[in-house]
């Protein structure tokens, strides 16, 4: 059985041309909450893993909470 990654959510990966070349741009909204953190002291706004688009197997993985 493959490992498989689930969707990143509340995330968007993008690539733009910058100063020095390309720069991998992470967008995601503050304002939902997707559910609280294991624990339940936080609430988590995106989270996941989200391929960077044009660089093969190159990947991004994040959490991003509040308290």
């Amino acid at each position: 059985m493959a490992w498989t990654t689930p969707p990143a959510e509340n995330v968007v990966v993008t690539v733009e041309e910058g100063e020095q070349g390309d720069v991998i741009v992470i967008r995601i909204d503050p304002r939902p909450r997707l559910r609280k953190s294991k624990k339940g002291f936080s609430d988590i706004i995106a989270q996941g893993t989200a391929e960077v688009p044009g660089f093969p197997g190159m990947k991004v993985s994040l959490t991003a909470y509040t308290k």
